[in-house]
């Protein structure tokens, strides 16, 4: 069914000035082949970060939304519940839009206004919302890529443009997961400057959780391919299980029992992992040895703090670090306050990941000069 608002493609949309370009909804395949200039991001696969797209967006002068879909490739396998083809490391992402009514002039309102937010799978819920002590501008489009109405607002949720001079912002994030939340990140761009976690240091105990992430760079045949092993000296695996792991053909398999654990693995810049139970929470040596990067962790000096092994290529490592033995609460929430500074856009979000391995992120507010 044809839309009666029209879907503009780079050549078509933006010629590379600002100046009567009408801002409509067009998307974009990070990681494929298609060259469009967008307004809508979304991340087939969890090819990237969603922090590197807003990123390459701000270089290209494009606010952005962030949005998940599946890659057809994978989907047929992916509803299937058959994991994923032997190539890929991700199932197919959601979007999940903010829509006063079901219809398709409220749809595509919500991509204008890039009022959405995408998942890797899951059907979490997310709300981001700002206050501001006294009035800013709010802007209906870009101000950039031409005429745009502005009206003075002291609100602003996901997906809006800002102009605040000096006035503080104050962020209000709330999110249920499916899972237990791991953690809630607030991103200025590409750089993390809060996080939350639902825990405390006191309910950390005998897991230890293994995680590699990362992709080799970003377009196609971005896929690491993890070939690793663990030792553990020193102490006991009292038992372990797979986070992540979507591929069927690729598993963990204990090669020493109690001691030492072999997997395969493939991330596309999306994370896969192992979580340990030990018989002593703070005995042994840890030795990971992997084909991409490898270390050492003295588990009597780890503590609530992330040790990380920095393996190149598009945000690539292998981390290790603690969690509460047993679940813990789905739900979190977060206050933050941003002043902008500078004279760039700064691009506002968020970002939650579950401990199941499934992320997502919110489409950034933007303020701008």
């Amino acid at each position: 069914m044809r839309s009666s608002n029209p879907v503009f493609n780079r050549t078509e949309g933006f010629n590379g000035t600002a100046v009567g370009f009408d801002p409509r909804p067009t998307h974009t395949e990070l990681g494929g082949s298609t060259g469009r200039m967008t307004l809508e991001t979304v991340i087939e696969k969890t090819a990237i970060t969603a922090g590197t797209v807003v990123l390459a967006a701000g270089i290209a002068w494009v606010l952005i939304g962030n949005m998940n879909a599946p890659d057809p490739a994978v989907a047929q396998a992916a509803a299937a519940k058959a994991g994923v083809l032997s190539m890929f490391g991700a199932i197919g992402g959601l979007t999940c839009y903010f829509m006063p009514e079901l219809t398709r002039d409220a749809l595509f309102d919500a991509l204008r206004r890039r009022r959405h937010y995408g998942t890797t799978g899951t059907r979490l819920f997310m709300d981001v919302r700002a206050t501001f002590p006294q009035s800013v501008i709010g802007f209906s489009g870009d101000p950039k890529l031409g005429p745009a109405d502005q009206n003075p607002v002291i609100e602003a949720m996901m997906g809006d443009i800002i102009r605040p001079g000096s006035t503080p912002m104050r962020l209000a994030v709330e999110v249920i997961g499916t899972a237990p939340v791991e953690r809630l990140d607030i991103l200025h761009g590409t750089q993390v400057v809060q996080t939350v976690r639902p825990y405390t240091a006191a309910d950390l105990g005998r897991r230890v959780r293994v995680l590699w992430q990362g992709a080799e760079y970003r377009g196609r045949g971005r896929e690491t391919n993890w070939r690793g092993r663990l030792t553990l000296t020193g102490n006991r695996i009292a038992r372990f299980t797979a986070v992540n792991f979507l591929n069927p053909e690729r598993q963990v398999c204990e090669t020493k029992p109690g001691t030492e654990l072999a997997w395969t693995s493939v991330t596309t810049g999306n994370l896969a992992g192992i979580d340990l139970w030990l018989d002593d929470a703070h005995a042994g040596v840890l030795d990971l040895e992997t084909n991409i990067v490898s270390g050492r962790v003295d588990l009597a000096a780890l503590a609530g703090d992330t040790i990380n092994f920095e393996g190149g290529g598009l945000d690539r490592r292998l981390s290790v670090y603690r969690l509460p033995e047993a679940d813990w609460s789905s739900r979190v929430t977060c206050a933050h306050t941003v002043e902008r500074t500078g004279t760039a856009d700064l691009p506002v979000y968020a970002r939650v990941t579950q401990v199941d391995g499934h992320q997502a992120w919110s489409s950034p507010i933007y303020l701008i000069a």
